[in-house]
């Protein structure tokens, strides 16, 4: 445990010290986590029926919590932007390298490098889990301080030899570092003329077609296209129609009513307030991680179920009235990026941040989506819900827009995710309904074009990737 504890410090000491520059705090992070996958390593190399299995738990959860302190490095330098995150998050989740292995000097010295040579800001993606395309991207600042040039590499490094130092008895390693990128920086063209290269004598014989070199190549570019495309206008991507449209929808934020309950969670053991109609803030804190306990012995009659009645309709109800719960702070790993913004970035207490990163406390949101539907219905929508076991119930929204030959039915297939982002960015239901809304009023006029388009890829026997 003293293990765990010291280096969870050591990443702490990071998130919270302004003393650190950028790229020494990514190289010390990298560091850590990379000392958190020893530890795991280790600890798997017991037998099996010896190995401590808390310990295991706690070092992966160690790891996830120095994965998000990752992704909240790389959602500030990226200016807290979701369309050039969430491109870069579309593939399979990387492992922590390996502590100096070719490939990690690879991506160190290739960084260093270039961001001398002013491509800009090198961000390493091994330290995150919500960049999963490319190794590193460089980010640049332009005049406007919101906006950003961007860079994204795929690094191959291969060791071409390995001498002793005669002096000093250290091994120098020879490393082949070739780069692949893509921009759309104004400053790309210029820097790579600089790229270092080999002389022709030293250069290795051209390496095999690499196909998963390939694949990353197309991941790189569709992401560039997605991060690049100008908001509100049909395009095409993969043969495909491609819209991309920056809704002017605004959704407050439950910060005070997060902020109460983790309060009254801390002082009293469980806050609890009701909001919006259709959601319930539950936080739960306990300082010997006995949050279950906690709950139990809360009288759920008096504190709880007062808030709960509040989201559901004093009659008429129907079934689409259901309490749903969900798990929000702090989040669990998955295999999918959590696309959200880290909640170190949250607006809480640093105290509150340290009680739920070493599970002391959680913040559990109950959502009723009946209202929400409901509103929809008064605004025109087409509601059909599907049951599903176990959880809550799929709800498929429609709606037709345009006259005559030009009528056309939208199924918003985006509920649930809608739904989703707007729990883990507590946002509220008005958020919800504001976007389909916006999207119904976006695609109006568009939709005669994509239909259009649509027929004409498939005329063209386009193969969709």
């Amino acid at each position: 445990m003293r293990r765990i504890e010291g280096l969870a410090r050591q990443f702490l000491a990071m998130r919270f010290s302004g003393a650190l520059e950028l790229w020494q705090f990514q190289r010390k992070l990298l560091s850590a986590q990379q000392a958190i996958q020893e530890a795991i390593s280790e600890a798997k190399r017991a037998p099996r029926r010896e190995r401590d299995l808390q310990m295991l738990e706690q070092l992966r959860w160690v790891r996830w919590q120095a994965r998000l302190l990752g992704d909240t490095f790389a959602w500030v330098v990226l200016g807290l932007d979701d369309q050039t995150i969430v491109p870069l998050g579309e593939n399979d989740r990387g492992s922590v390298p390996q502590r100096h292995s070719a490939g990690t000097l690879g991506v160190l010295a290739i960084s260093e490098s270039l961001a001398n040579q002013g491509l800009g800001f090198p961000l390493i993606h091994d330290i995150t889990d919500c960049l999963r395309i490319g190794d590193v991207t460089f980010v640049h600042t332009t005049g406007n301080r919101h906006e950003r040039e961007l860079t994204t590499f795929e690094v191959k490094t291969r060791q071409t030899g390995l001498e002793k130092d005669p002096t000093t008895g250290e091994q120098i390693a020879s490393l082949a570092i070739t780069v692949h990128g893509i921009s759309a920086s104004k400053r790309f063209a210029e820097v790579n003329e600089n790229i270092p290269v080999a002389p022709l004598e030293e250069q290795l014989p051209t390496p095999r077609v690499d196909r998963r070199l390939e694949d990353q190549s197309v991941r790189m570019a569709r992401a560039l296209s997605k991060q690049t495309r100008p908001n509100n206008e049909l395009s095409d991507l993969d043969g495909e129609p491609y819209l991309s449209f920056e809704l002017s929808s605004e959704s407050s934020r439950h910060w005070d009513a997060l902020r109460y309950v983790t309060r009254t969670a801390r002082r009293s053991g469980v806050g609890v307030r009701a909001i919006d109609q259709s959601f319930v803030y539950l936080a739960v804190y306990d300082d010997t991680n006995d949050l279950l306990h906690r709950l139990q012995s809360v009288d759920f009659k008096t504190v709880v179920a007062p808030e709960f009645r509040r989201v559901l309709p004093e009659s008429e109800r129907d079934a689409r009235d259901s309490l749903v719960i969900n798990a929000v702070l702090p989040p669990h790993e998955i295999r999918r990026p959590y696309r959200s913004m880290p909640y170190f970035l949250h607006p809480l207490a640093k105290t509150t941040i340290f009680d739920l990163m070493n599970r002391r406390m959680v913040v559990v949101v109950i959502v009723n989506p009946g209202p929400i539907i409901r509103r929809l219905e008064q605004l025109g929508f087409q509601v059909i819900a599907e049951p599903r076991r176990k959880l809550m119930p799929h709800f498929k929204v429609s709606c037709v827009i345009g006259e005559g030959d030009d009528r056309y039915t939208l199924h918003m297939d985006s509920f649930d995710h809608d739904l989703w982002e707007a729990l883990h960015n507590f946002q509220g239901s008005e958020g919800v309904i504001a976007k389909i809304v916006a999207k119904r009023e976006a695609l109006r006029p568009l939709a005669g074009d994509i239909v259009a388009a649509h027929r004409a890829a498939r005329a063209r026997n386009v193969t969709v990737t």
